[in-house]
């Protein structure tokens, strides 16, 4: 039976992924005048989720695809998937890994922090989600007090070990892009 105000769980995910479990309880008890109990809402809008958009192992084997896309989209983008071997108890199984990090800059931003102030801060959110991990991304600030991100990485655990090797990997994206783009002008291109 489809809820009088037309919009189902999965429509109203859809519309807003982050639409919250109270806000699906009200929906529900509008619709239906019986109120689920938290956990029965947040385990059918985890379903309707998975429905939508596929599961959390599927998604995170499309990760490399997306990258491809993303150097396709954007000429010059630099990527950095990295993964670990998958063990079951004590044995590693062959032909499978997991997924470990994710490092990646788009060349415009890296363009743009040639004008920015000589700081890069490294600001950190938590994925929530099954597998969680933690997103960082590095920012920068222009001349006018503009914040500028310049480099994106997934991880797994976020410390200062992680922290120092996405500012790493960002000095050699940077160094690079740099290269590549002096080489550029010295060909003349």
């Amino acid at each position: 039976m489809e809820p009088p105000c037309g919009l189902s769980l999965e429509s109203q995910i859809l519309s807003n992924p982050s639409v919250s479990i109270p806000v699906l309880q009200s929906a529900i008890q509008a619709s239906y005048h019986f109120k689920p109990s938290y956990r029965k809402v947040w385990m059918a809008k985890q379903k309707a989720i998975v429905r939508i958009y596929g599961d959390w192992e599927e998604l995170y084997n499309k990760v490399l695809k997306l990258l491809q896309a993303l150097q396709i989209c954007f000429p010059g983008t630099i990527c950095d998937l990295r993964v670990k071997p998958y063990y079951e108890g004590h044995l590693m199984v062959r032909d499978c890994c997991m997924f470990d990090k994710v490092f990646w800059a788009f060349p415009s931003c890296v363009e743009a922090f040639k004008h920015c102030k000589s700081f890069v801060f490294v600001d950190s959110m938590h994925l929530y989600v099954k597998y969680g991990g933690v997103l960082l991304i590095a920012v920068a600030q222009d001349g006018n007090s503009n914040i500028l991100p310049i480099a994106f990485a997934i991880v797994q655990l976020f410390n200062f070990k992680t922290s120092k090797k996405i500012l790493n990997r960002l000095k050699c994206s940077f160094l690079l892009l740099l290269h590549n783009h002096t080489r550029f002008i010295k060909e003349g291109k």
